[in-house]
């Protein structure tokens, strides 16, 4: 026997509802034999959950797939993936601020924010490369390419987060659906911007450098940038 209790949910998600209900049931001691289960809509939401989040690591392996067979390289990937780490720590930030509970619609703008982060770094991290297949010393093309793509990843950054403040903010009817990817993306690209433009040339100069001396050490001559590559 069993018994069941269904209700509707207006103005927030599921997630936040389920969370507010389990803890309302912790505090209920039942008699032995007794037990509680979730509905259907919540066990479909977990696996929507666990879905997205093999998705999103499923994305951004083959982004850096990719990247490594386009630059025939595995350091230029990697230091374009390593902007993804605090984009992901400004999302957290984001929720966090907010309020937003972390949901199926939150990994979606995950992997959105992959995406959007990773091309702010392919364009800086290609015109670095570009400056050394011209003859440019490796710290001379660091700065000048840092400097020269600060304008466009600006406005590539600039029109994204004024495009999504209006969802981040939840206006508008049936907003409390969408209102996660917008603080998601919103944040995440802020805080990810100021690492792309400082902490990625860093680390593309720290890795290129730290190639260079285990090529050395294993008798390797230092590899030769072709201007067609």
């Amino acid at each position: 026997r069993r018994l069941q209790i269904t209700g509707d949910i207006s103005g927030r998600s599921l997630g936040d509802v389920s969370r507010d209900v389990r803890a309302r049931l912790a505090d209920i001691k039942l008699p032995r034999g007794y037990f509680i289960l979730p509905g259907d809509d919540e066990e479909n939401l977990n696996k929507s959950n666990r879905e997205l989040l093999t998705l999103a690591l499923l994305a951004l392996f083959l982004v850096y797939v990719v990247m490594a067979i386009q630059y025939d390289s595995f350091v230029n990937p990697f230091v374009i993936i390593f902007a993804v780490p605090p984009a992901l720590s400004g999302a957290l930030i984001g929720l966090y601020l907010t309020g937003t509970p972390f949901g199926s619609t939150v990994l979606i703008g995950i992997i959105l924010l992959v995406g959007i982060v990773v091309n702010n770094s392919i364009v800086m991290v290609d015109y670095i490369e570009q400056l050394r297949r011209q003859g440019t010393e490796i710290r001379e093309a660091i700065v000048e390419g840092a400097s020269t793509r600060l304008r466009p990843i600006l406005m590539t950054t600039l029109t994204t987060v004024c495009a999504l403040v209006p969802l981040a903010l939840g206006w508008g009817q049936g907003s409390e659906m969408l209102k996660p990817l917008g603080v998601v993306v919103l944040s995440g690209l802020s805080l990810s911007t100021l690492f792309t433009l400082f902490l990625v040339p860093c680390v593309f100069l720290v890795a290129k450098n730290l190639v260079a001396k285990l090529r050395s050490l294993v008798g390797l001559a230092p590899r030769e940038l072709s201007p067609s590559s």
